[in-house]
């Protein structure tokens, strides 16, 4: 997400308040409140999650939503040993 990038060099240089405006942004939209809802009730199962409070990326026709996404221990590739 480059908004959170774009928040914490805004942090970074001294500006929380406009660092602030943009996480407001990604986190605040009651338009969809209640799509993202039932969004939720349809689509989440113990593998796939989407907070109360997701982030949101906004698109041409509507809007991204930030979700959880499991994925098992025993799937994921062991990093390669350094030597």
């Amino acid at each position: 997400m480059n908004a959170v990038h774009n928040a914490l060099a805004l942090l970074d240089a001294g500006k929380p308040e406009e660092a602030a405006a943009i996480l407001r942004q990604m986190t605040e939209r009651p338009e969809y409140a209640d799509a993202i809802e039932e969004s939720a009730r349809a689509l989440c199962t113990d593998e796939l999650e989407i907070d109360d409070g997701p982030c949101f990326s906004d698109g041409e026709d509507g809007c991204w939503v930030s979700a959880w996404v499991w994925v098992p221990r025993e799937t994921a590739k062991e990093p390669d040993e350094e030597a």
